[in-house]
């Protein structure tokens, strides 16, 4: 979890691969079978290893860069909706009791509420329509960010296809229909 690894890096890894054993059996739960049925029967010890490739954008140093010097509770707020990441501290505990910190990362509340500023702003700069596009495309970078996290990709897809069908199709389709084809797809 907490590694300077990244995705997209390539590595040349060389160690030594035994069989995994867990012979304590806790609560009558067999974790050795439980990996067996997942298909896991060896682990790699790492001796060593080099990267072949280190890919430039080092997200989890630009993510602890952005989180420094806030104090817990604001880390932990950030970093659960805005990273999706999930922590077990009190703060975040307590939104979960409250199902708010699942609420606004599930379905991209803030995607949107960032969206809506921005094209607000922008749309007194240039027409409505560049105004939400370019807004739209900001959260592009983001979506490096939550590499692997599904929502705000699908929230990303969903505004951009609203987008041109209200623009480019003269809303040929509801929303209603849109939402409807891409849950199918997503």
């Amino acid at each position: 979890k907490d590694n300077q690894f990244e995705a997209g890096d390539v590595l040349k890894i060389s160690g030594e691969i035994t069989n995994i054993d867990f012979s304590v059996v806790e609560s009558g739960f067999d974790f050795n079978q439980y990996l067996s049925n997942k298909g896991i029967k060896h682990q790699l010890i790492i001796k060593e290893y080099t990267y072949l490739i280190k890919t430039p954008l080092r997200m989890n140093a630009y993510k602890k860069s952005i989180l420094n010097g806030l104090n817990k509770e604001a880390k932990e707020f950030i970093s659960s909706v805005m990273f999706m990441n999930s922590l077990d501290g009190e703060f975040v505990q307590g939104l979960e009791k409250l199902h708010l910190g699942r609420f606004t990362t599930v379905n991209g509340f803030y995607l949107y509420a960032y969206v809506s500023l921005i094209s607000l702003i922008l749309s007194f700069l240039m027409k409505k329509r560049w105004g939400e596009f370019i807004a739209i495309l900001s959260i592009a970078p983001y979506l490096l960010f939550t590499i692997g996290k599904f929502t705000p990709f699908r929230v990303f897809v969903f505004m951009l296809a609203r987008h041109i069908n209200k623009y480019f199709l003269n809303n040929k389709f509801s929303n209603i229909t849109i939402v409807g084809f891409f849950g199918l797809i997503f």
